[in-house]
């Protein structure tokens, strides 16, 4: 299904005269044989969507899989195609560096489903049945709505791995210090790559990372780059979808509430299909028509 046009109207095209531009295929071929010849992972995936939104993947040492998403990458060649080659190493080696730190690995809050704790500590409890909850390899903190929570993951930028009771030692049992040092780190780190696609009140986030649904946690740094009728209410589909239009776009909720029931459906990394709206730090369940 043609998912994000079905919200957000006609597809983009290039705007460009220029009769060599690369298409979107294209530049992402061109794109994952560079990272082959600047990083060499045995294997590099190119993926896209209804909307030729590609993303180049490939596996760390560690197994964690590294994804570009490569919309800003293509933006920004389609303004400048004499470039081509810099603007890929540019973008390459940015977001290289974004997502590695020189020391240690840096703590990032992670959006999950209560579905999806039930069934991790169901399989720890089966796998160390002695185990005491404090043992557990997960921390979370709840949201004021019934499907939804926060964990916490620490990214090295190779792999990430879940913040268990070792680390919250760290903060002397502190887990409100916890959860401030990772909305920092995530703000540090990541907002400044944020960027919204759409407009006449509908958007959708690019962030070019795992972390496009936990960019709904830091929702006041960014909501004055909106323009919405109404509150704004948020689709929260999966982990790398984050999707926007305000409550008093009767047509744009329709839209959004079958877009967000599609994508959870068929997504890999479902998180929900339903709406919310962001109020005192925390998400909300929408409750209007």
């Amino acid at each position: 299904m043609e998912l994000l046009r079905r919200l957000f109207g006609k597809k983009p095209t290039p705007s460009s005269g220029n009769g060599n531009l690369l298409d979107a295929k294209a530049f992402a071929q061109r794109y994952a044989a560079t990272v082959k010849e600047l990083l060499g992972p045995a294997e590099v995936r190119i993926q896209s969507d209804d909307t030729n939104r590609f993303s180049v993947r490939w596996d760390s040492e560690g197994g964690w899989e590294i994804c570009h998403f490569l919309d800003n990458a293509y933006d920004t060649y389609r303004r400048d195609p004499d470039n081509l080659d810099q603007i890929i190493h540019t973008y390459i080696r940015n977001q290289d560096q974004a997502t590695q730190t020189q020391d240690e690995a840096v703590v990032l809050p992670v959006i999950k489903t209560r579905a999806w704790l039930d069934a991790s500590l169901e399989q720890m409890r089966q796998a160390f049945p002695d185990a005491t909850p404090d043992q557990m390899p997960f921390l979370t903190r709840p949201l004021s709505n019934d499907e939804l929570l926060i964990t916490y993951v620490e990214d090295s930028g190779e792999q990430m791995r879940f913040v268990g009771g070792e680390v919250l030692e760290k903060f002397g049992g502190d887990r409100e210090a916890l959860h401030r040092l990772a909305l920092d780190n995530l703000q540090r780190q990541w907002l400044p790559h944020l960027q919204l696609k759409g407009g006449d009140g509908r958007y959708f986030v690019t962030l070019d990372t795992n972390y496009e649904a936990s960019m709904a946690l830091l929702f006041e740094h960014w909501r004055e780059r909106l323009e919405v009728a109404g509150e704004p209410v948020l689709a929260i589909p999966a982990r790398d979808r984050l999707m926007i239009c305000g409550s008093e776009d009767k047509e744009g909720l329709g839209k959004l509430r079958q877009v967000a029931t599609d994508m959870a459906a068929e997504s890999p990394y479902s998180l929900s299909n339903d709406l919310f709206v962001f109020r005192d730090g925390d998400l909300l369940a929408f409750t209007g028509p």
